[in-house]
C-alpha cells in the first residue's frame, strides 16, 4: 500500500457550474446552465418572457450519470413550465418531484432561475443606456428599487440604513424618466426604435 505524506495532496476531483443568458429576436430571455462534476454532466436551457420571467420551456439534458436512474428524472422539470421566477419556486419544484427529483439537476434548475434574473436585470441596465446616456449607478439603482421594490432591505448591501440606498434615495431621476415597470420602459422603447425604423425608411425613399 502507498502511503500518503502528509505534505502529499491528492485531487479528488472538480466540480464546474456555468450559466450563460441571451435575449433572443423573439424578445424572450435564453439561458443555458451547465454543471459537471466527475459523476455528472447535466445541462439545461430554459426560455422565460421578459420582463415577468414566466417559464415557457425547459429542456434539460443529462450526458453522464452515475445511476440509470437519474436520467429518469429530467421529466419532473417539465411541470414547472408555465410557473413564474418567484419566491418560493425552489420549495415548488421540490414538492412536485418528490422523490422521483434528482439534487444536481435541481442545481441546474436553481442556476437557470438565477439566470434569468441576472439576465432581465442586464437588459434593464442596456435599456436604460441605451435611452438615457450618462446616467449613473445611483439613478440605475433607484431605478431597480422603482422596479423591483422587494430589493429594499433583502440583503445587506440594500439596507435601509446602509451607505448605498443612502446614496440611491438622495439621487434624482433621470429627466423625463415616467416609467413605473420594466414593462413600461420596454413598451417605450420598441416604441421609439419603431419610430426611428419608420424614420429611417421614409428618408430612405428621397
Amino acid at each position: 500500500m502507498v502511503m500518503i505524506a502528509e505534505s502529499d495532496e491528492l485531487f479528488l476531483g472538480e466540480r464546474k457550474r456555468d450559466t450563460s443568458v441571451v435575449f433572443t429576436a423573439e424578445k424572450t430571455l435564453k439561458v443555458k446552465s451547465v454543471f459537471s462534476d466527475p459523476y455528472h454532466e447535466i445541462e439545461l436551457t430554459g426560455v422565460f418572457t421578459h420582463p415577468d420571467l414566466k417559464i415557457l420551456d425547459l429542456d434539460p439534458v443529462i450526458i453522464r450519470h452515475p445511476h440509470n436512474a437519474c436520467r429518469e428524472s429530467v421529466h419532473t422539470l417539465k411541470s414547472m413550465i408555465g410557473e413564474k421566477v418567484r419566491p418560493g419556486l425552489m420549495k415548488e419544484v421540490l414538492r412536485k418531484a418528490g422523490n422521483q427529483g434528482c439534487s444536481h439537476l435541481n442545481t441546474v434548475f436553481k442556476d437557470t432561475i438565477e439566470g434569468a434574473l441576472l439576465g432581465r436585470g442586464r437588459r434593464v441596465r442596456h435599456l436604460l443606456a441605451e435611452l438615457f446616456p450618462g446616467i449613473s449607478d445611483a439613478q440605475t439603482y433607484k431605478l431597480a428599487l422603482t422596479f423591483r421594490p422587494e430589493l429594499l432591505n433583502s440583503c445587506n448591501a440594500y439596507n435601509p440604513d446602509g451607505e448605498l440606498v443612502r446614496e440611491v434615495l438622495s439621487a434624482s431621476l433621470p429627466e423625463n424618466m415616467t416609467f413605473e415597470t420594466m414593462q413600461e420602459l420596454e413598451e417605450y422603447y420598441e416604441a421609439l426604435n419603431s419610430s426611428d425604423a419608420g424614420e429611417r425608411a421614409t428618408m430612405g425613399r428621397f
